[in-house]
């Protein structure tokens, strides 16, 4: 599978008004150009399989039809140095998702996100500092409606009596994270 392009911009303001630094970033990733990737499957080299269940066969799909548009990402920053030793941080971010309105799935209902986190950063020792973070993600979104004009909305799918799927979809990301580093040499790199 080859993995879209992705095209990433950021930015760094040091020392704007004594200890604090601003930090921008900007992220466009080229999701479209997946379109459909081909399955094929280990044992007979084919891009077709089949299971059996109750006396039935049911065969794969050679191609995931993905529907994924481009998507972008962008994020503003900031740290303030409160200390000698303690840093603290603070980001929001917005991320455009690469579903649109009719190619929502029950696999991946996904919808456009804000991102809020905080941090802080604290210098034990010339060697020795911790980083703690935290993030929540909020979904800007929660209604999944799939019918006909869906882009992934088939005819058999209507031939066999499936009409509208109507769902509320309870998204919820957060994230605590907690880093410990040693540095084996103090002073200035070379």
């Amino acid at each position: 599978l080859q993995l879209p392009r992705t095209y990433t911009l950021g930015l760094k303001q040091k020392k704007i008004n004594g200890d604090w630094t601003a930090l921008a970033a900007f992220e466009y990733v080229q999701w479209s150009s997946l379109k459909a990737p081909q399955v094929s499957y280990a044992e007979s080299g084919s891009s077709l399989a089949a299971s059996w269940s109750a006396g039935q066969a049911h065969f794969a799909l050679p191609a995931i039809p993905l529907y994924y548009r481009d998507s972008w990402f962008a994020s503003l920053g900031a740290d303030y140095r409160y200390s000698e030793t303690t840093h603290l941080r603070a980001g929001l971010a917005y991320e455009k998702t690469p579903l649109g309105n009719h190619s929502q799935s029950t696999r991946l209902p996904d919808f456009n996100r804000i991102w809020a986190s905080l941090g802080l950063s604290y210098q034990f020792t010339p060697q020795w500092s911790m980083d703690l973070a935290y993030l929540h993600i909020f979904m800007l979104g929660e209604s999944l409606k799939i019918d006909s004009n869906s882009t992934g909305y088939s005819q058999s799918l209507a031939n066999s009596g499936f009409g509208t799927l109507q769902a509320k979809v309870n998204n919820r990301v957060e994230i605590v994270s907690l880093g410990l580093t040693y540095k084996f040499a103090s002073g200035p790199a070379r």
